[in-house]
């Protein structure tokens, strides 16, 4: 996992450090983060954003890798259910 997050930035090492906190699946959390470069979502996102239409298939893709639906959720719904806050200091 340690591989894949090097050089992605900040985000990725906070995503990193609250999988190991909470405990979660590091190869899930892997594989969904290789998905996101995989599938070049970045891309995507930054076309959908901020430039003109974009086919439907490539709006399609985006909704179902970052949001999902209810029987396989996106990376947003799994890092919800997955990734725990930092305990907070008494």
């Amino acid at each position: 996992m340690i591989a894949i997050l090097k050089g992605k930035g900040a985000i990725w090492t906070i995503f990193r450090t609250l999988a190991i906190q909470s405990a979660c699946d590091p190869e899930a959390l892997r594989l969904r983060i290789q998905r996101l470069d995989t599938e070049q979502i970045k891309e995507k996102r930054n076309q959908l954003a901020h430039g003109g239409p974009v086919p439907r298939e490539t709006a399609h893709a985006l909704r179902e890798i970052v949001i999902g639906d209810r029987s396989t959720p996106g990376i947003l719904g799994w890092l919800a259910e997955q990734l725990a806050p930092p305990k907070e200091r008494t």
